[in-house]
């Protein structure tokens, strides 16, 4: 008898403590290529980190608190796979609080207009075919012109409050960003920001919509970006699409893709098209209408297993007018000549 009550004591004990059941994660990836590119400049070989994932060091941990409320935190930062280097936690740095209610979030985290763009991409925004190819941040860009060599709320924002709704929405979700600029000016990346997205995902369709807004305290005016973005998945198939329009001051650029992924076995194969259009004018007042680019991807990616691939991307960029774009790695030079590019590297995730 008493051998059977200390028996359901202890499990008393044991669904007392179940709901506080924490977990912590290390993980990570790393992504190394040969890259080879070209422009009128002549030609430059490098060995380069994440073409095919972004080489990343990360923490994650969760605390189950009961009643369907889980406390958690992410610690991510980059890993230069050819050197080592790297600016720890850049990549997130955020605590949060989930139950039925959705999501909050707090801290350094990807802003909703890029969850839905950078999605887009069939190369994951990353390596010489990347669309971030095309977001560059050059003379006459929308960009270029509100951030300079500042870093920019293009992908990421600091010192944000986020709010993410719950599943169970019959395929409806939306997620809403806000950043205080915290006094900054915005060199150490701070700016006052607020975005939003709203979307459907059900079955093999998920579409969203976009707005962002960001203050940039040097003219008091904002930097503006909206769109749209999606991709419905036919099986061995996935097309995606995407449409962002940039705004500052008086210059604008839009920026559109459509990509493609054909998964066969343990093969994958890559192909977007990404245009650049620019309208308005540039600081010096001069029309940027006839400036913009096109960009030419194909890649290939084989999984050794389930956390190793090698893989191999070939791009190419064309401007037009006076514009600048290239692929990533080119010598400098006249970059408003074609670039194009080549790059073949392991990932392994760990």
């Amino acid at each position: 008898m008493k051998k059977q009550w200390f028996t359901c004591g202890t499990l008393l004990v044991i669904s007392a403590a179940a709901p506080a059941q924490s977990s912590v994660t290390v993980f990570g990836v790393m992504d190394v290529s040969a890259r080879y590119a070209r422009n009128a400049s002549g030609s430059l070989a490098t060995v380069a980190s994440g073409g095919n994932a972004t080489s990343r060091f990360g923490v994650r941990g969760e605390e189950n608190l009961g009643g369907g409320l889980i406390a958690g935190f992410w610690l991510e930062s980059t890993v230069l796979g050819d050197n080592g280097g790297a600016v720890f936690w850049e990549r997130r740095a955020l605590a949060s609080l989930a139950g039925p209610f959705g999501e909050l979030r707090f801290g350094r985290d990807y802003t909703p207009a890029y969850r839905a763009f950078g999605a887009s991409d069939p190369f994951g925004y990353l390596g010489v075919g990347a669309l971030a190819n095309g977001f560059n941040a050059r003379s006459t860009t929308a960009i270029a012109r509100a951030f300079g060599t500042n870093p920019t709320t293009v992908t990421r924002s600091n010192n944000s409050l986020q709010y993410l709704t719950p599943g169970g929405l019959n395929g409806f979700y939306s997620h809403v960003m806000i950043a205080p600029s915290e006094g900054s000016t915005g060199a150490d990346g701070a700016y006052k920001n607020l975005g939003g997205r709203a979307g459907y995902a059900a079955g093999a369709l998920d579409f969203s919509v976009y707005a962002e807004t960001t203050k940039i305290a040097a003219t008091g005016a904002n930097f503006k970006q909206v769109g749209a973005a999606g991709f419905y998945n036919f099986g061995a198939l996935k097309l995606s699409a995407s449409v962002t329009r940039s705004e500052y001051l008086t210059s604008q650029h839009k920026n559109f893709l459509i990509g493609a992924i054909y998964s066969l076995g343990n093969s994958q194969f890559k192909a977007s098209y990404s245009k650049v259009k620019q309208q308005g004018k540039n600081a010096a007042g001069a029309s940027i209408d006839a400036d913009g680019a096109n960009a030419y991807a194909l890649g290939y990616v084989y999984n050794l297993s389930k956390r190793t691939a090698l893989y191999g991307t070939a791009a190419r960029m064309v401007n037009s007018g006076k514009a600048s774009y290239t692929v990533l790695g080119v010598p400098a030079g006249p970059t408003t000549s074609p670039s194009s590019a080549f790059e073949l590297g392991i990932r392994h995730n760990f």
